[in-house]
């Protein structure tokens, strides 16, 4: 059995990843978590809205992101106790990516965090979680 845990840094994010750990932990299952970031910092909030002549590839240097992002996830997995956990650092539209991660990697189940959202008593998900469970090649496990 192998779980994707798909984690962007928020708390539902964060529960995902706890739920998906107890079960690889419980399952001796294997465990890849992953994280999404952009391609390009220049289409970022930041860049395009507050400093649209500021190329922040020249502030930052090239794969600080990236690696950021993969200690982080190391990070993660060590203290949930997951040391042999696979780590991914993804590039793109966050669903799309893990998508294409998923295709790619076959897991048994990808696993995602959402905050609901009501509307007139229907249970509603994020866009990107939206994507992902439209588009998996998997089962998709929602954690809340």
């Amino acid at each position: 059995m192998t779980y994707l845990v798909a984690y962007d840094g928020s708390p539902p994010s964060r529960k995902a990843l706890e739920w998906a750990a107890r079960r690889a932990k419980a399952e001796g299952a294997r465990l890849r978590i992953v994280t999404a970031i952009p391609e390009s910092l220049q289409d970022s909030f930041f860049s395009t809205m507050l400093l649209p002549s500021l190329d922040l590839t020249q502030v930052v240097p090239t794969g600080t992101f990236e690696q950021n992002a993969r200690r982080r996830l190391e990070e993660l997995a060590k203290e949930n106790g997951l040391s042999g956990a696979e780590i991914g650092v993804l590039k793109g539209e966050a669903w799309h990516a893990i998508v294409e991660d998923a295709k790619r990697t076959k897991p048994d189940a990808l696993v995602l965090g959402v905050k609901s959202y009501e509307k007139v008593g229907e249970f509603q998900l994020g866009a990107t979680a939206e994507r992902v469970v439209r588009h998996a090649p998997c089962t998709v496990v929602i954690v809340r």
